[in-house]
């Protein structure tokens, strides 16, 4: 058994796959920090309390050889029951690509894509960010506005996979960054992925795109996924 009872000058970062604990428990005056793509917090039970994050993507800055952006960090949380209490928060808001990064950005002013295409920029110059990803299978981090300077970053991921109940009466959320000013792009949301046999709740999954400067220039919305029956 795990428990994380109080939070340091420097949250506890986790850059590796943990054993499979009998239970781990995050209280809510902590924090922990997600580091690559593999990291995974595993046990029978998890109970979330306090925070829970991961790094940012923000050093990626080009598509790989095959022109696919490669994907850094999440929060990936393996379990049987897996609980989001009402003070727990998922935090990936902002940890997505940079501005004019991934796969979904554009150029000026204008709004990443997402699940959906990205808003025309202040001054309608620059087409809106393409749509892209899967939503039977949402992993991808959002992608940051146009290539002006005050264009801002897009949401990171979240992937839960529990064999029995999960509960989310906190939030989990991969927004994108709002655009600053009257003229900057905002990001695009994350990816919010949740595969359970049962759950239930009174939380928030949140996968907002940012606002565009002026109201305009908007990221899209990110993509969100829960499969499971309702009720315990």
């Amino acid at each position: 058994k795990v428990r994380v009872v109080a939070a340091t000058p420097h949250a506890p970062l986790l850059d590796a796959a943990t054993e499979n604990l009998a239970s781990f428990t995050l209280d809510a005056e902590a924090e922990l920090v997600f580091s690559g793509w593999e990291s995974a917090l595993r046990a029978t039970n998890i109970t979330i309390s306090g925070t829970l994050t991961h790094l940012d993507h923000f050093a990626i800055t080009e598509p790989d050889s095959s022109g696919d952006w490669p994907v850094a960090h999440r929060v990936l949380l393996e379990g049987s029951n897996i609980t989001v209490a009402a003070s727990g928060l998922i935090d990936a808001d902002f940890k997505g690509y940079t501005l004019s990064k991934g796969p979904g950005t554009t150029t000026g002013r204008a709004g990443a894509g997402h699940a959906g295409s990205g808003g025309f920029g202040y001054d309608s110059s620059a087409s809106p960010g393409e749509a892209y990803g899967n939503p039977a299978a949402p992993f991808q981090p959002g992608s940051g506005g146009g290539t002006d300077s005050l264009s801002r970053e897009g949401g990171g991921v979240i992937r839960i996979l529990a064999q029995g109940h999960v509960r989310v009466d906190g939030t989990l959320s991969v927004n994108g960054r709002d655009g600053v000013s009257n003229q900057g792009g905002g990001g695009s949301g994350g990816s919010i992925w949740i595969d359970c046999r049962t759950y239930d709740g009174s939380g928030w999954l949140r996968a907002n795109g940012g606002n565009g400067g002026g109201g305009r220039g908007g990221g899209a919305s990110g993509l969100t996924r829960r499969e499971g029956d309702a009720g315990p």
